[in-house]
């Protein structure tokens, strides 16, 4: 039986101790079979009371119960990265999502003990975060360029942990949870991290919006503006990124397919599926498109699903 959201915020609520909520945790987690999806009822003093919106969800860092998380084996990410985000009825914080985040060494991940310090030091308030989840519908989450009391460098190793990609999180629920990952290269310099922490404090939205632009394409907010998908009425002829490529029909319709999905909350389309609706013969999607350069139109997800790369 699978629970809702409101269904297991309320059987958190009761749960009288940290062990109890460990319990439910695991119980919900193996309803669910999510093994990268930690839920739990929030101790702390700013997110003790939680209003559930449509993209956020609640969880503990208490030494007590992460520690104990991590041995049982419960978390498994191969990415390494724990994140979480919550909204409070707080008036003051009433709209902002926090984040949570930390790196975890493999040889960590069975230790009793973690130092929660340096998790709590790694606590962020939302500030380009929002934007770069949305920027052009692109889906990226678990981790905010601007935070509260950080060194830049510390912000420089974080955005650069996973070394040639910025690997990212996002996590969706309704009536079911589920982890999505992304990645995508986006280059980082320190006068960035130090004109968008400006930029926030001081509530300028449009040098905001403009420095995402840049850090998406690479190039001005002018250029930035312009939208990075074009195509014919049939999709045979697109411009994607700037780059014109023309398609056979049957390419084309993949590529209509791809364009329908990449405009609703889930841009992924199961390859299998992707060629069955598309009367392909074909097997794989690289075999119909190996003169395209499928590298350049599409991405993948590792769980055999397939997106255009806009």
């Amino acid at each position: 039986m699978v629970k809702d959201v409101m269904e297991f915020q309320e059987e958190a609520a009761h749960s009288n101790s940290i062990p109890d909520l460990q319990e439910a945790l695991k119980v919900a987690m193996t309803s669910l079979g999510l093994p990268y999806f930690s839920y739990a009822w929030s101790r702390s003093s700013s997110l003790d009371h939680l209003e559930m919106a449509d993209d956020s969800f609640f969880t503990t860092v208490s030494e007590e119960f992460f520690a104990t998380y991590i041995k049982d084996g419960l978390y498994r990410n191969d990415y390494s990265i724990y994140a979480c985000r919550g909204t409070t009825r707080i008036p003051s914080l009433i709209g902002r999502t926090y984040h949570r985040w930390k790196n975890v060494p493999d040889d960590e991940l069975n230790a009793s003990e973690l130092a929660v310090e340096d998790f709590a030091r790694e606590f962020f308030v939302d500030g380009l975060v929002g934007l770069l989840e949305n920027h052009d519908g692109l889906f990226f989450a678990g981790a905010s360029v601007v935070g509260q009391d950080m060194p830049i460098r510390e912000f420089d190793h974080a955005l650069t942990n996973a070394g040639t990609a910025f690997q990212l999180l996002r996590i969706y629920h309704d009536r079911f949870h589920m982890l999505r990952r992304g990645e995508r290269l986006i280059h980082i310099r320190e006068s960035d991290l130090d004109r968008f922490l400006v930029a926030v404090q001081g509530g300028e939205v449009g040098a905001i919006s403009a420095g995402i632009a840049e850090l998406f394409r690479g190039g001005s907010p002018a250029s930035a503006s312009m939208s990075p998908f074009e195509h014919s009425s049939n999709y045979t002829k697109i411009t994607l990124r700037g780059r014109g490529v023309d398609f056979g029909t049957l390419q084309a319709r993949i590529i209509g397919i791809l364009h329908a999905a990449s405009r609703t909350p889930d841009p992924w389309v199961p390859e299998a599926e992707l060629l069955f609706s598309a009367q392909s013969n074909s097997q794989h999607l690289r075999e119909l498109f190996k003169n395209k350069d499928p590298g350049f139109l599409f991405e993948r997800d590792g769980l055999g699903r397939v997106r255009l790369k806009l």
